[in-house]
């Protein structure tokens, strides 16, 4: 089990905003009650990738282990790595990692989005592990997955109301502003080569559809001080 583990990012990155509006800030007057006291406050945040495992043939086992249940055994590359983690569009996967096939059909896990542009040049580059000759075998994996950022967003504005003896707070808070969706890291086996390298849907660990981030969220509220 020595390696990247599933909580190893080498990169993690948060930034906040905070935006007041100074035009308007004794709101008097129509327009400086409508244009004043606004604040605009976004959080960006973006990681790269965590490491991707590739599992093993017969049920994750090494050739030659036993009672071990395969915990975070994964495959080895037996070539240079040359698949990436950027999210390749319109890439079918062949029934077969060395054909074009059953009857010339795809099977794709419910999409077409891929992590590889070539996903059967990938595929052949990983082996099982063979128990007393490889020392690598461990981890969550020698890869990486795909990068992920996302922006949440909060607009509110501060209004005086009757003479100032009631003050107010409106707020515009905003989960995925931009609506970006985040896939789910594809589920690499090698004795599943029908949907090597599909992103999202073909994970039986995520959600429904594969995207791991929710759609934009919107929630509305009004705080009034006496």
């Amino acid at each position: 089990m020595y390696g990247p583990q599933y909580f190893d990012y080498k990169f993690t990155y948060t930034q906040t905003f905070l935006w007041s509006d100074p035009f308007f800030r004794s709101q008097k007057g129509i327009l400086g009650h409508l244009l004043g006291g606004w604040q605009i406050a976004p959080i960006f945040t973006a990681r790269s990738g965590a490491p991707e495992p590739v599992y093993t043939l017969n049920s994750n086992e090494s050739f030659g282990e036993t009672q071990t249940g395969g915990t975070l055994d994964g495959a080895v590359l037996g070539a240079k790595f040359t698949g990436g983690n950027t999210a390749v569009y319109n890439i079918n996967v062949p029934d077969s990692p060395t054909g074009a096939g059953i009857n010339g059909n795809a099977a794709n896990g419910g999409n077409n989005i891929n992590m590889f542009s070539n996903p059967v040049a990938v595929f052949n580059q990983f082996r099982p592990c063979i128990l007393g000759y490889d020392t690598s075998c461990g981890s969550s994996g020698q890869i990486r997955g795909l990068s992920q950022w996302n922006v949440d967003l909060n607009i509110a504005k501060d209004f005086n109301l009757f003479r100032e003896r009631v003050a107010g707070t409106l707020s515009f808070q905003f989960v995925n502003v931009f609506n970006h969706v985040i896939l789910r890291d594809p589920y690499l086996d090698i004795s599943d080569p029908n949907d090597f390298g599909v992103l999202g849907s073909n994970n039986p660990n995520g959600p429904p559809g594969g995207q791991v981030n929710t759609p934009r969220q919107l929630t509305f509220s009004l705080r009034l001080r006496f």
